[in-house]
């Protein structure tokens, strides 16, 4: 079934109802790290040894193969239940990942502590109201420099929809972060698939 862009915020709760599942453990999302965050670390762009975040890691994908490279990987989701299915992911890679329950407009780390983020399909579910929060916590983590990368839902609405997505992003992002372009793309999860948005933004 596709995901819908823009859904109301789903709580702890939700999530966790998700991962308890076999479906979602066995199927829910992809084993293999997704390829433009190989792209990313292939170009360079976190540092030896860097600090690595994943905000709503679910499953822990993204996070295990970070470790998996050399970097100190961090993997933050709301969901305990996601949080357990990492683990013991983690374990079977053999990987060591700090992992964290918690909230991204809460974060659990220090000032200029994290050298690279990324947030695949967890910013679409923040409510307008608490995004500006979300960028605060995630400027304060970073250190100058870093790189973030966001994949989040699109508006519908073609063109109109590509302009309403940007002009939020930098309502958001601009004070803190330049933006790279805002580059369409099918994000895949939980066994289904949506029109997505894919940017590279730069802590400034």
């Amino acid at each position: 079934m596709p995901i819908e862009a823009n859904e109301p915020d789903q709580d702890a709760a939700f999530w966790d109802e998700r991962y308890a599942s076999a479906a979602a453990r066995e199927h829910g999302e992809p084993l293999a790290a997704s390829p433009d965050l190989a792209a990313i670390v292939a170009a360079g762009h976190i540092p030896t040894g860097g600090v690595t975040l994943d905000l709503g890691c679910g499953a822990g994908t993204d996070a295990i193969f970070l470790a998996s490279l050399g970097f100190r990987s961090i993997g933050l989701d709301l969901s305990s239940e996601a949080i357990k299915v990492a683990r013991t992911r983690a374990a079977d890679a053999g990987v060591m990942v700090d992992w964290r329950e918690g909230s991204v407009l809460e974060l659990p780390f220090s000032d200029a502590s994290v050298h690279f983020a990324q947030d695949r399909g967890c910013f679409h579910h923040v409510p307008d109201a608490e995004r500006e929060r979300y960028a605060d916590e995630l400027t304060r983590v970073l250190v100058p420099g870093a790189r973030f990368l966001l994949c989040g839902g699109r508006h519908s609405g073609g063109h109109e929809g590509e302009a309403a997505d940007t002009a939020s992003m930098d309502r958001v992002f601009a004070s803190e972060f330049t933006r790279g372009a805002v580059v369409p793309y099918v994000m895949q999860s939980h066994g289904g698939s949506m029109d997505a948005y894919l940017v590279l933004f730069e802590r400034r």
